[in-house]
């Protein structure tokens, strides 16, 4: 076969953008390997934080075994009302929505109150 040449159109501008494209397609290429090597170093960060985790844990059970017991006046007794206060705390809980309403109503009133009190001091100046 003999040589055929073809005559491209702007051959220069076409070499451009095939050596742009060419960087790019790199550079998509680095993306990819550093979130591949992202993806592997997370996976060996977590599988140390767990094992960190399970040694405090253990090393906190050892300190608790190790420690002596403490007096008995330094026993809970003082914690059984805060437990009662819980409680009552939460016998006494408001639904959010009431809780709402009930802070717009307060703050409904103090600007009525806030108004009559101007008004009232606006009737004594004019009375003067």
């Amino acid at each position: 076969m003999k040589n055929i040449h073809t005559l491209i159109q702007d051959p220069l501008q076409l070499r451009k953008h095939l050596l742009e494209s060419a960087l790019d397609s790199t550079q998509a290429m680095k993306s990819v390997e550093t979130v591949k090597s992202m993806e592997t170093d997370s996976l060996v960060f977590r599988k140390e934080l767990r094992l960190m985790m399970k040694t405090l844990k253990n090393s906190v059970q050892k300190l608790q075994t190790a420690l002596p017991p403490l007096p008995s006046e330094f026993n809970t007794p003082s914690r059984e009302p805060e437990s009662e206060k819980k409680t009552l705390m939460a016998k006494e809980r408001i639904p959010v929505s009431e809780k709402v309403t009930l802070f717009a109503k307060e703050h409904v009133r103090e600007d009525l109150d806030d108004i009559k009190q101007r008004i009232s001091t606006l009737r004594k100046q004019r009375k003067v």
